[in-house]
């Protein structure tokens, strides 16, 4: 979780085939070359910036797993032990949420990234449901009258799994026209396992065992489209479009052993569960500079629409009274989701500056189904400014942020007004003028809205004793973020901070009121959850070739479920250590080792998980291409549930392939032609609420 903090290494001249000179007292000192250090890791204010080297030979997902306070796995994100991250390419968001944005990152190669923007708490210039904190790319500079690409194959294979994934980018400029192309496909043919359940009843006259062999396809793919138009030296045009879809299977075949007071209850079960998705997007903007210093208008519009489906059938045989049944469902939603955004960013004098504008989104989602329809609408309209500024040692920002909600949920008659505020302030202190050692404090508030799939009321059998049902009367979770955060050498940083949850949505587990040998999961607003966390990043050198670098957050989580009842208190640790080691003639190689301990929410665990890694990076034709190879998941681990019930408890273990070992093996290609100049991108102004659309995805 720590980022590596390779010095980066320039070589500089006065001018070509000279040498440079510096003269002094009559004394000339000779100087064949310069070379200037650079920081690869800085820290300004309310973020970190990391610059990354042109000769960075690995994907964003290996990049950021070793970034200060941010700690990964093959599903989500978390900064600083809190989830929610939302990641930006060039201020855009990436519509993709869990294995889907994590793949996403590995389609990227570093190479191609010119710098990363780490901020745990947003300004107040983004929409406050930004409540995880953002992860914002900025591409490196592209060619003028030339062009720019890459392709890329990554193959990862496991017992009774493959998957392969090809990328390619592409970026071309003639005079004032930018047009650039992106493509990602995912493509996982073979996936069987197996999975298995036991529930540990209090009374000893029943008990419960479920097997299961599953088989788990799956496929994703991404387009992008996009041009830029410079009007002229201050007026710039763009459009971009863009098709996403996928489709998951999940088929399986299950033999449960029931016992109630001696007399064996035993069935089978065929399930066949189908998933899939395509969207559509188009998002324009203008920027027009206003003056010498830099301030800068934007206007922003965009538009997606996103249709979605699901076909779930059952067959269950009772062998114990030979009865067969058999359960069948389809449902389908369409979303839309329009929005516009204009904000002046004004460069003042002594290095002051000051944002500002407003912004509106609107939502729609009509979710279809044989027992229920939800129809519901939302908007969302905001106001906002920010002021920045620097002086001498201390440095710091204010915002504010007006934002009033009105959801209309036309099925179940649920109407909901709100008017909100959001501030956001930063204070930085340098103890001396290098600024090599800092203190900052931030504060913020945030919110977080109900995403799509919790609100859905349609009943999903995910087994013969187990379905799951959304609650479309949620309210929206509100957070206040503390965080204190010193910055040591440049490098070490060590934060302490609180995230308090108000009104914060859960899954919970309950047990079926007409039948209680089923249970179902739903979604529950608890009263609060309070997270106080200390955070550690440090880099540790072991001679010229060798680094390892070590991030670890430690969480003391307080839970209280209603308003009457006690806090209840656990401790969470996440941790990442990377041993890199540069072994010369282009060889590069990395050891990673991460860990989180066990993991409650309400009445739900997640296991405690392991995992070692290595991977071997070998550069080719000066760099232009790359071949990878590596071992994932080394000692085979593998995912572990528990859900705690009034009558019993559910352990439940998950022995995927794609969750297994896996061998990587990878092949990358650069191209570049032409001269030097920024890579620039389409912004887009719905960004917040695709992410809640994207999570609908993950129900199956």
């Amino acid at each position: 979780m720590t980022a590596l903090l390779w010095a980066c290494t320039l070589s500089a001249s006065a001018y070509a085939g000279a040498p440079f000179y510096v003269v002094k007292a009559d004394t000339l000192v000779h100087l064949n070359e310069v070379t200037v250090t650079a920081k690869r890791i800085e820290h300004a204010g309310d973020r970190y910036v990391i610059h990354v080297p042109t000769n960075e030979n690995k994907n964003m997902d290996e990049v950021l797993r070793q970034a200060p306070g941010i700690w990964m796995d093959n599903r989500s994100i978390l900064i600083n032990g809190t989830g929610g991250t939302k990641v930006f390419v060039n201020d855009r968001e990436i519509r993709l949420e869990g294995e889907q944005l994590v793949a996403y990152l590995r389609s990227i190669p570093a190479q191609n990234i010119k710098r990363v923007e780490v901020q745990s708490m947003a300004d107040a210039g983004r929409s406050a449901d930004l409540q995880g904190g953002i992860i914002c790319l900025y591409l490196r500079k592209k060619t003028i009258d030339g062009l720019s690409a890459s392709l890329s194959l990554d193959e990862r294979t496991g017992s009774r799994m493959h998957t392969w994934q090809p990328t390619a980018f592409l970026d071309v400029r003639k005079g004032k026209w930018n047009v650039y192309a992106s493509g990602a496909y995912t493509l996982r043919p073979t996936d069987k396992g197996r999975a298995s359940s036991v529930r540990h009843y209090r009374s000893d006259n029943i008990a419960m065992q479920s097997s299961e062999r599953v088989s788990s396809p799956y496929r994703h793919y991404r387009l992008s489209v996009g041009g830029l138009l410079d009007i002229d030296s201050t007026q710039q045009i763009g459009l971009e479009t863009e098709w996403a879809g996928s489709s998951l299977r999940r088929n399986s075949e299950a033999l449960t052993l029931l016992s109630i007071a001696g007399a064996a209850r035993n069935s089978r079960g065929d399930y066949r569960q189908q998933s899939q998705y395509d969207a559509g997007s188009i998002a324009t903007n203008y920027k027009k500079t206003l003056d010498a210093r830099g301030s800068e208008l934007k206007v922003m519009g965009d538009y997606i629409h996103k249709s979605s489906s699901s076909n779930n059938f059952y067959s269950i045989l009772s062998l114990w009274n030979n009865v067969d049944t058999a359960y069948s469902k389809h449902t389908s939603a369409d979303y839309d989701i329009a929005s516009a955004d204009v904000s002046v960013h004004h460069r003042l004098p002594h290095a002051q500056q000051l944002l500002w504008g407003g912004r509106y989104a609107f939502t729609r989602m009509n979710n279809k189904a044989a027992d229920c329809d939800l129809l519901y609408h939302e908007h969302i309209g905001a106001i906002y400014a920010e002021y920045s500024f620097h002086a001498g040692r201390w440095n710091g920002s204010a915002g504010l942020r007006l934002e009033h909600t009105a959801t209309r949920n036309r099925t179940d008659g649920i109407h909901r007004n709100s008017t909100d505020l959001y501030p956001h302030v930063s204070v930085t202190y340098a103890f001396d003028e290098m600024k090599q050692w800092m203190l900052n404090l931030q504060y913020a508030e945030k919110v977080e809205r109900p995403n799509f799939l919790y609100m859905n009321p349609t009943r999903i059998q995910t087994s013969e004793y187990a379905y799951m049902v959304g609650n479309p009367r949620l309210r929206p979770t509100y957070i206040h973020k503390f965080y204190l955060t010193l910055i040591a050498a440049y490098r070490y940083t060590l934060t302490i901070g609180c995230n308090s949850n108000k009104d914060i949505v859960r899954p919970y587990s309950r047990q079926d009121a007409l039948n209680p040998l089923s249970n179902y999961v739903t979604y529950e607003n608890h009263r609060g959850e309070n997270d106080w966390f200390v955070a550690l990043s440090a880099p540790i050198d072991m001679g010229r070739s060798l680094r390892l670098t070590v991030n670890m957050v430690g969480v003391r989580q307080y839970i209280r479920k209603n308003g009457d009842e006690k806090y209840d208190a656990h401790n969470l640790v996440f941790a990442n250590a990377t041993l890199a080691a540069r072994m010369g003639k282009g060889f590069n190689a990395e050891l990673e080792y991460s860990v989180h301990n066990r993991m409650y929410t309400s009445n739900s665990q997640i296991g405690t998980s392991q995992n070692v890694g290595f991977t071997v990076r070998k550069l080719l034709i000066n760099g232009r291409m790359t071949v990878v190879a590596g071992v994932e998941n080394l000692f085979n681990r593998y995912e572990r549930y528990r859900v705690v019930l009034p009558h019993y408890t559910t352990d439940t273990e998950m022995r995927m392939p794609s969750d297994g070992r896996k061998i990587r093996i990878g092949l990358s290609w650069r191209i570049d032609k032409g001269k030097k100049a920024e890579k620039r991108k389409v912004e887009s102004s719905a960004a917040e609420e695709r992410n809640r659309m994207e999570q609908e995805t993950k129900k199956y």
